[in-house]
């Protein structure tokens, strides 16, 4: 099924997330709305040449004796977005700023799912915030309580684990818990190897202080799993997470819900290395242990029974597969509601499952 290979999946408080997971996470992509927001002076063109008024209008209408050699041609009004004000200083970018492409070295950041007059902040405010807090592992928004992401974390994470190497030397535990949040930030930005190196780096830490084996370390071999995973090493991933189960299964017990996302990301390393059958045993571990926590039919079910499903249909069993699926489904849409886009994905699959049954008819209704 297209889900279970698609997206991300879920990730609890301290594990990592691989691409299985298709139900647990979703992923927003934002989209500026290109409109020009010009005075409607400036909106009639300037005068040629263009007196104090038209500049005064027009920010793009400088005279021809103010304009330098260098000074670049403004793009096409159709191309400016929005104005974008910080939420800190409440300061706006300028005319030529919004006429830009944001980039790396872009002034403002939107760091979490905030909406409105509170979705961007300069990251010069959010750093200064952030060193006024004095809560040097405290990522999170004080308005939607989500965690930082991207730009914004990693400029966070970079002050954190200075101030922790200068407060408690380069060794120190509280170190490699700002290399977790930093190696996050990293892997959202794409630069999976670095994010790997500070893995490595947090890890020996971790190992050095508290003991290999020991519970602490759990969370931060996930991620490193996940990391290995991305850069094509799905045996070194697949042993990482090994030993991450049973560190966690030492520690809170075997069928604990603490290892129901590692016993699935285990199963998707199974997956990619063709061993389906332990895929299937693990994937039904995971449901297990997540109906006896939430109960049977809980939402949270969902996306192991998804995943399961794509497993009984690789393995030529289609009519149990659609069972699981119908039944994500029901789940899905008493939860959301019909129509609602968290169960678009499951009907994709169910469409796709009926597809290879033969029932093409409600392929067609279900897409």
């Amino acid at each position: 099924a297209g889900g279970r290979s698609s997206s991300s999946m879920a990730q609890d408080a301290k594990d990592a997330l691989t691409p299985r997971d298709a139900k647990d996470v979703t992923e927003e992509a934002t989209k500026s709305r290109l409109q020009a927001e010009l005075p409607a002076a400036a909106l009639a063109g300037p005068c040629t040449p263009p007196c104090r008024s038209c500049v005064r209008s027009d920010p793009f209408a400088l005279l021809a004796d103010e304009r330098s050699p260098t000074t670049p041609n403004p793009p096409p009004l159709q191309l400016l977005r929005p104005q974008r004000t910080c939420r800190f200083c409440l300061d706006g970018e300028d005319a030529y700023a919004i006429a830009c492409a944001p980039g790396d070295g872009d002034s403002f950041v939107h760091p979490c799912p905030c909406r409105g007059t509170a979705k961007y902040v300069h990251l010069d405010c959010l750093v200064q915030h952030f060193v006024a807090q004095g809560d040097w592992h405290n990522f999170r928004c004080p308005t939607c309580k989500q965690p930082y992401e991207g730009r914004a974390l990693r400029e966070l994470a970079q002050l954190s684990r200075d101030r922790m190497e200068q407060e408690y030397g380069p060794h120190a535990p509280q170190v490699a818990h700002s290399l977790c949040y930093l190696a996050q930030a990293h892997a959202q930005l794409g630069n999976t190897r670095e994010s790997k190196e500070i893995l490595e780096r947090g890890l020996l830490i971790s190992e050095a202080h508290f003991g290999r084996g020991h519970v602490a370390t759990a969370a931060t071999l996930a991620e490193l799993a996940s990391a290995h995973g991305k850069l094509g090493d799905v045996q070194k991933q697949k042993e990482l997470l090994e030993r991450s189960l049973e560190i966690k299964e030492q520690h809170f017990g075997a069928g604990h819900i603490n290892t129901a996302v590692t016993l699935n990301n285990l199963a998707t390393a199974h997956s990619e290395l063709g061993n389906v059958q332990q895929e299937k045993v693990l994937l039904e571990r995971s449901l297990e242990i997540k109906e006896r926590h939430y109960g049977k039919g809980h939402v949270q079910t969902t996306a192991a029974l998804v995943n399961l499903a794509g497993v009984y249909s690789e393995m030529g069993d289609v009519p149990r597969g659609l069972t699981l699926l119908e039944w994500s489904l029901a789940i899905e849409e008493r939860h959301f509601g019909a129509g609602h886009v968290e169960t678009a994905i499951t009907l994709n699959n169910l469409a796709l499952a009926c597809g290879e049954g033969g029932d093409m008819n409600r392929m067609r209704e279900l897409l």
